[in-house]
C-alpha cells in the first residue's frame, strides 16, 4: 500500500474522461478546508473508479450521523441520475483485501446502489474515489466524518453535542488548536453555532448517560444539567430517578446536590429530635418541597365559578393575615 499511490494535496483530473462537472469541484484548498482539523491528511493524487461492490460504509459507531430523510434520499437519486457524481467520494483501502471503507460519502453511496439495483447502468457500477493513506489515524478519519456532516447535513441536537464532544476530544491534542480559545471558535466555525453555545454543551461533558439522552430529548433543560454535571454520574442517575417528572425543578435538584456532611443534623418530624442528617432524610425532605409558584389550571361549570372564587379570596386574606400585607399581589385571578 505503501508504494501504491503517492500521496499529496493535489487531485489531478486532467486528461480524465470523468462524467462529472469540473468546474464545481472542489479545489484542493477547499477540499483540505471542509475536511481536515490539520494539515497532516495525504490521499491518492489522482481520482480512482472503484466497482461499487467494492465499496462499503464504515461502522455506524463512527459515523454516528442520521441517514437522510426520504426526500432528500430521492433529491440525491435524482441529482446522480442525471449529473453522476460531482464530488468522488474519500475512501481508505481496507489492507487485507481489495475492498474499500467509504469516510465520507455513505448517503451517495447509499444511492448509487439504488440506481445500480433499478436500472443495471453500468455508469453507476465504476465510482470516483479519492484514496486515503492507509495510515491516516482513527481520530482525523473521525474528524473528516464529523466536519463534512456538519457541513453538509441538518443535525439533530443529540449528533450536535456529540460532535462537539469528539471535536474538542481532537483538537485539544493538536498543538495548533490545543489554546482553549483556539479549541472553542474551531469547534464553533466546523459546527455552525456561537462559540457560547460551544462552551455550555462542554460543560456538559461530566454527565450521565441518562442525563445526557434528557437533555438530547429537551426533556431536561441545559441550567439543570451543568449543575448535574458536577456530580457523579451515580448520584446523577439517583436524583433524576428520585425527581423524575420534577427533574427541571432548580430548588429540589439543588437540594440533593449538597452534600450531607457526616456530623450534620436535621430535625426530625417523626420524634420531634434533632438526628443525623442522611442521604434518605434529604430525599425525603426534597420531595416534600413546596415550589416558590403553583399554577392551577381548572375547567369549571359557570355556577361552580363564584364559590371557587370565594375560597380562592379566602385563602389570599389568610396568606395576608400571616405574611403581612405586602404580600397582596401573592395570588392573582
Amino acid at each position: 500500500m505503501d508504494n501504491e499511490y503517492e500521496y499529496d494535496y493535489e487531485i489531478n483530473i486532467e486528461d480524465l474522461n470523468l462524467d462529472i462537472d469540473l468546474e464545481n469541484l472542489k479545489s484542493r484548498d477547499e477540499i483540505r478546508k471542509d475536511l481536515i482539523l490539520n494539515d497532516t491528511i495525504k490521499y491518492s493524487n489522482t481520482i480512482e473508479f472503484i466497482n461499487l461492490n467494492n465499496l462499503f460504509e464504515i461502522d455506524p459507531s463512527i459515523n454516528f450521523f442520521d441517514y437522510p430523510d426520504n426526500e432528500e434520499f430521492l433529491d440525491l437519486v435524482s441529482s446522480i441520475e442525471h449529473f453522476s457524481i460531482i464530488n468522488p467520494l474519500l475512501v481508505i483501502k481496507n489492507e487485507s483485501d481489495n475492498e474499500y471503507t467509504v469516510v465520507s460519502g455513505r448517503s451517495r453511496l447509499l444511492a448509487l446502489r439504488s440506481l445500480y439495483k433499478n436500472s443495471k447502468d453500468d455508469r453507476f457500477l465504476s465510482v470516483p474515489c479519492i484514496i486515503l493513506d492507509s495510515k491516516t489515524s482513527p481520530s482525523l478519519i473521525q474528524g473528516i466524518i464529523i466536519s463534512t456532516n456538519l457541513k453538509y447535513r441538518k443535525i439533530s441536537r443529540e449528533n450536535l453535542i456529540k460532535s462537539i464532544f469528539l471535536l474538542d476530544e481532537i483538537l485539544t491534542k493538536n498543538k495548533k488548536y490545543r489554546n482553549e480559545f483556539n479549541v472553542t471558535e474551531t469547534i464553533a466555525r466546523k459546527t455552525g453555532v456561537s462559540r457560547t453555545t460551544v462552551n455550555n454543551f462542554l460543560l456538559l461533558k461530566g454527565l450521565s448517560k441518562k442525563a445526557l439522552d434528557l437533555v438530547n430529548k429537551k426533556h431536561m433543560n441545559l441550567y439543570i444539567a451543568k449543575l448535574l454535571a458536577r456530580a457523579t454520574h451515580e448520584r446523577q442517575d439517583t436524583i433524576i430517578e428520585i425527581l423524575g417528572e420534577n427533574i427541571n425543578d432548580v430548588n429540589k435538584v439543588k437540594s440533593l446536590l449538597r452534600d450531607v456532611t457526616p456530623h450534620g443534623s436535621t430535625y426530625d418530624e417523626k420524634t420531634g429530635k434533632m438526628v443525623r442528617d442522611t442521604w434518605e432524610l434529604k430525599v425525603e425532605r426534597t420531595k416534600k418541597m413546596t415550589p416558590i409558584r403553583t399554577t392551577i389550571v381548572l375547567n369549571l361549570d359557570n355556577q361552580l365559578v363564584c364559590e371557587v372564587l370565594d375560597a380562592i379570596l379566602s385563602i389570599k386574606e389568610r396568606y395576608i393575615k400571616f405574611n403581612g400585607k405586602g404580600s397582596k399581589n401573592c395570588i392573582k385571578i
